[in-house]
């Protein structure tokens, strides 16, 4: 688990909508992500809080996901107030507060963890305000010394995605991964069936291992001539929007740009 991610984004019920996320978290290598204010969960306290573990280096910490309410948020103070009082490990709490913590952050017994992005993280196109941070406690430093929250730019949602970003640590080597566009393609089925008359004539546990090398080379060929350049232009797309997205951000008051 090397980043994790926190985003309050509206009507996720779309399939559009959820491939996108589906891309974003892969793009952004996202290891845990908490959603918030969308109709596919049920839950209506105002935090999820439980206990998480890094798969490469085994360490635990206790991360609370919030999504404060716009009419009564002290019930949310008090619950994490007595978290804090009972904590004695490494503790990370991020989400939408739906409130500011300065002055400065509306335009019209934690620490912050230090970010990096654009300063607001809400905006209705009107009011732009900083309502979503991540704070951590003293222990956090103690297990993980090195870590950033970097804001993303607008995109799918009237708030920004935060990303929380370990030290690097090794990923484990990618797996095969069948791809179901592969069964459309016209010469899917000519190739399964070249596939199978080139076996020799052995026990069926031995044609079934063969069969199966011998498919993800072929596959993976086949991806690599018919469709990898369809998955760079996306990312291109997608790279170019980012841009154009953070230069309104950090533009706000030019009219032209906007």
């Amino acid at each position: 688990m090397e980043t994790i991610c926190s985003w309050n984004i509206r009507g996720l019920n779309w399939p559009n909508k959820q491939e996108d996320v589906k891309i974003f978290l892969h793009k952004k290598q996202i290891g845990l992500v908490g959603l918030l204010e969308t109709k596919i969960l049920t839950q209506s306290d105002q935090f999820i809080h439980c206990k998480a573990t890094q798969n490469n280096t085994m360490k635990t910490f206790f991360i609370t996901f919030v999504y404060g309410a716009n009419h009564e948020l002290r019930p949310l103070w008090e619950d994490l107030m007595h978290i804090a009082k009972e904590m004695d490990e490494a503790w990370y709490v991020l989400g939408d507060f739906n409130a500011v913590l300065y002055p400065g952050d509306r335009m019209g017994g934690t620490d912050e963890l230090r970010n990096n992005g654009p300063y607001y993280t809400w905006t209705n196109k009107t009011i732009w305000t900083r309502i979503d941070r991540g704070f951590v406690n003293t222990y956090w430093y103690n297990a993980f010394d090195i870590c950033q929250l970097n804001y993303m730019a607008y995109s799918l949602s009237d708030h920004i995605a935060m990303v929380l970003n370990f030290p690097w640590c090794p990923k484990p080597k990618p797996s095969f991964q069948f791809c179901n566009m592969w069964i459309r393609d016209p010469n899917f089925l000519p190739l399964m069936s070249s596939l199978t008359a080139q076996l020799a004539s052995h026990d069926p546990n031995t044609k079934l291992k063969r069969l199966i090398q011998t498919t993800k080379t072929a596959l993976q060929k086949l991806n690599n001539d018919k469709y990898t350049d369809l998955k760079t232009q996306l990312s291109r797309a997608r790279a170019d929007l980012e841009k154009v997205q953070l230069m309104l951000t950090y533009n706000l008051g030019d009219l032209e740009t906007l």
